[in-house]
């Protein structure tokens, strides 16, 4: 399936997705000057580590996530790949209209909104990008940190990870996927009037 992702990405595009994982993954090292394999050895690890709590709190709030109802917590993270705690200051961005990605982001604390609608605000407990994971379109929208420190989750399906084994466990995460659409589509084909 790895022929759906779409591989040419604009400069803005590639200079935010590399700015947004220097910002979120790695500590800022100042290297002693007689011992540089240590300090790759020390970002490294430190690397890894943000990996390991990353996968840890994904397995811990899987539960919460609808993509994976129906899933033991180590089966949803057998399917999932680059998954990164992100923490956001105020107005920053989650991610930009335009943007190629397929990245899904479960929102651990605080609130996201869509930069030119305040009142399409995801909560804590909510995730957002799962629309660009099935349609490989750009982002439809930009999303920003509504409140300071907002923390988030971000992950990606891992279709490569597909296989007899684990295809009831892809199978469920389409089965879920597809409930949730037809609920986002029925709510958002009830009028304005019958909402309130």
């Amino acid at each position: 399936m790895s022929g759906f992702y779409h591989t040419e990405y604009t400069n803005t595009e590639i200079k935010r997705l590399l700015d947004i994982g220097s910002r979120h993954t790695v500590k800022q090292i100042n290297p002693p000057e007689d011992d540089i394999n240590k300090v790759g050895s020390k970002i490294s690890n430190e690397f890894s580590a943000n990996i390991d709590m990353a996968e840890q709190k994904l397995k811990e709030v899987s539960s919460r996530i609808y993509l994976f109802e129906g899933l033991k917590p180590r089966e949803a993270l057998s399917i999932v790949k680059n998954v990164q705690f992100l923490r956001y200051s105020l107005q920053e961005n989650i991610f930009v209209r335009g943007d190629r990605g397929v990245e899904i982001f479960f929102i651990l604390s605080g609130a996201v909104s869509a930069q030119n609608d305040a009142t399409d605000r995801v909560e804590a407990g909510r995730i957002l990008g799962e629309t660009a994971f099935i349609s490989r379109a750009p982002r439809s929208q930009t999303y920003i940190a509504s409140e300071a420190n907002a923390t988030a989750i971000r992950f990606e399906i891992d279709e490569e990870a597909a296989n007899d084994a684990s295809a009831m466990l892809f199978l469920q995460l389409y089965i879920n996927l597809s409930n949730a659409l037809i609920k986002k589509i029925q709510a958002a084909n009830i009028p304005l009037g019958d909402r309130l």
